[in-house]
C-alpha cells in the first residue's frame, strides 16, 4: 500500500490498481477534504478478466484451465467479500471466463478493488536492527534527507532514513547501491522511513483465520492468526536478532508495522490502524483491505477490464 524498493517487482497490471490505493491513503495522510477522500459510489460494479499468459498446454487444455481458475477465483472473491460483512453482492463468470462483480450500497470503488483484485501474497518479515548502510551514505544525502534514531532507543545502530518526501527519498535510494539491502518506505511523522527487511518468516499459507474487529469507539482493527509453527519461527528468530519490528507485506507492499514482544508475541496479531490515518473511512477502508486479501490468495491474477 505504501512504497517499495528492491528486488520484488509487482505485475505491471496490479500498478495502477495500487497507485489509485496509493492516492487514497495519501489523500488522508495530508489531510485533505473528508468528502474528497470518500469517494462512495450506490452501486460498484466492475469486470475482471484472468491474466492467462503463464497457462500452459494446447488450446483446448488452455481454455479448460482458465475456465478452472475463474471459477476457483470467482469463490474466493466471494470468500473476500463475506469476511468484510460484504453480503449484498453478485459476482458472476461469465461465457468468456470473465468475472462480473456487483457490490450494492455505498461503498468506496478504490477500497473494494483493492480488496478483491490483487493477489494476498504475505510476507512477514524482521525489520533489521543493523543499518550501518546509511551511515556510509552520509556524506552524500541531499539536503530533504536526514538520518534519524529509532524512537527511545539508546542502541546507535538503529537508523533509518527519513525525507517529508517520498519521491526525494525514492530517487536518492534508485541512485546508490544497496547491495542485497531490500528496502521499503513507509509512512512517519508526517513524512517517509527506511525499513531494511530481513528474511520471510511466515506467508500466506501460516494464516490460519482472519477476522474484522473495532474498539469500543469504533476504530476498525484487524485479529489475524497465524500457525503455531509460523509463531515459533517468528519468536525465535525475532529473539536471536534483537528484532524490535516486524513489517507485514501484502502483494509486496508494506501495511503494517508491528512491535515484537519476546514476552507478548503470541499467535494472535492484532493489527491496528496506521495512526497517520485519521478519518473513519480511512481506517476502515485499510481494515478490509487487509482483511480481505488475507482472509484467501487468489491463484491466478487478474485484471481490470477498463469500460
Amino acid at each position: 500500500m505504501f512504497e517499495r524498493l528492491g528486488s520484488l517487482q509487482l505485475p505491471r497490471e496490479a500498478r495502477p490498481l495500487l497507485a489509485a490505493l496509493l492516492a487514497v491513503v495519501m489523500a488522508t495522510f495530508f489531510a485533505m477534504d473528508p468528502a474528497e477522500a470518500q469517494n462512495k459510489e450506490r452501486r460498484v460494479q466492475f469486470t475482471l478478466s484472468l491474466e492467462t499468459s503463464s497457462l500452459e498446454g494446447d488450446p483446448e487444455l488452455r481454455v479448460r484451465r482458465a475456465q478452472e481458475m475463474a471459477s476457483i477465483a470467482a469463490e474466493r472473491i466471494e470468500t473476500r467479500l463475506n469476511s468484510i460483512d460484504i453480503k449484498n453482492h453478485r459476482v458472476r463468470v461469465t461465457d468468456s471466463n470473465q468475472i462480473d462483480i456487483t457490490i450494492y450500497g455505498l461503498h468506496s470503488p478504490e477500497a473494494i478493488k483493492s480488496a478483491v483484485i490483487p493477489a494476498g501474497r504475505l510476507e512477514i518479515r524482521p525489520v533489521l536492527a543493523d543499518n550501518s548502510i546509511w551511515l556510509d551514505l552520509e556524506d552524500s544525502l541531499p539536503e530533504q534527507i536526514e538520518i534519524q534514531y529509532d524512537p527511545a532507543s539508546f542502541q546507535t545502530d538503529r537508523i533509518f532514513l527519513f525525507s517529508s518526501s517520498a519521491g526525494s527519498l525514492r530517487n536518492f535510494l534508485s541512485r546508490v547501491s544497496l547491495g542485497n539491502t531490500d528496502v521499503v518506505l513507509f509512512p512517519h511523522q508526517q513524512g517517509w522511513r527506511t525499513l531494511n527487511l530481513g528474511p520471510t518468516l511466515a506467508t500466506h499459507s501460516d494464516i490460519t483465520g482472519v477476522e474484522l474487529h473495532q474498539t469500543p469507539s469504533a476504530i476498525p482493527f484487524v485479529k489475524a492468526n497465524l500457525s503455531s509453527e509460523a509463531t515459533d519461527k517468528i519468536r525465535a528468530h525475532a529473539t536471536a536478532e534483537n528484532v524490535r519490528h516486524l513489517v507485514l507485506m501484502l502483494d509486496g507492499e508494506p501495511v503494517h508495522l508491528y512491535r515484537f514482544s519476546e514476552t507478548q508475541f503470541s499467535s494472535e496479531l492484532n493489527l491496528q490502524t496506521p495512526d497517520f490515518l485519521r478519518t473513519t473511512d480511512a481506517r476502515y477502508h485499510w481494515a478490509i483491505q487487509v482483511v480481505a486479501r488475507l482472509s484467501t490468495p487468489l491463484p491466478v491474477t487478474l485484471i481490470e477490464i477498463e469500460d
